[in-house]
């Protein structure tokens, strides 16, 4: 994106700056909180993408965003379960998945939040934030707007391995109309996974390369470690 200038930031209403700033804080601007007033300042100039400072849109079929951010951090409470699984079973995105021995309810209410379907998706990249969770950073083939979601811990990252693999969606899907809804969402008319950059890198501080390239077609499934409710 194109860089942007400091007369640019100054220029900015007190009001934005400080939508700008809470964003930074709270991690809706780019999928990292705890942000600095000098790092959201210095991400802007960057040419960081906005969006999510600008005030939340909820994207369509998004889950409902109170539950879905109180069950990525263990705190939802029986309501918010129960608000997750009616919003699955009802209206969430065709592209996730609906059984829960696929995927749990919180990874599929954090994607949910991306707002941009696998086939406009350029690339898909997950690092990890040194405290257990990671960042899922998506970009588009269509705009240069940039997605980013918060995977709490590694069974989230496992889970969405799994959706990236064929083999691993099928051995993992609990019936053939599963399968085959999945199989409609993840490849082109012509039965071909999509060209995604997928990437996910490793938890050791230490390490500085990509250590996981999973191809959209290839490799076993993940079993999630996790205990479900």
């Amino acid at each position: 994106m194109a860089k942007r200038s400091v007369a640019q930031w100054n220029q900015l209403s007190d009001t934005q700056r400080k939508r700008y700033i809470g964003s930074g804080r709270t991690g809706s601007l780019t999928g990292t909180g705890s942000l600095t007033p000098a790092e959201v300042r210095s991400y802007y100039i960057s040419g960081g993408d906005l969006g999510g400072g600008r005030g939340y849109h909820p994207p369509k079929n998004a889950a409902p965003r109170v539950a879905t951010e109180k069950s990525s951090i263990g705190m939802a409470a029986d309501n918010d379960l129960n608000e997750l699984r009616k919003w699955r079973k009802n209206n969430a995105p065709k592209w996730i998945p609906k059984s829960e021995t696929v995927m749990g309810d919180d990874t599929a209410a954090i994607l949910s939040q991306i707002g941009l379907t696998p086939r406009n998706w350029k690339s898909a990249n997950i690092t990890p934030n040194g405290d257990g969770s990671f960042t899922m950073t998506i970009t588009s083939k269509r705009s240069q707007r940039v997605r980013r979601v918060l995977l709490p811990d590694s069974d989230s990252v496992s889970e969405v391995r799994n959706l990236f693999n064929q083999t691993a969606r099928e051995e993992l899907a609990p019936s053939k109309k599963e399968r085959e809804r999945l199989q409609r969402e993840w490849v082109t008319a012509a039965g071909n996974p999509f060209a995604i950059e997928f990437s996910i890198q490793g938890t050791d501080p230490k390490a500085t390369k990509v250590v996981g390239v999973v191809p959209a077609g290839n490799g076993k499934a993940f079993q999630p470690t996790r205990k479900r409710k």
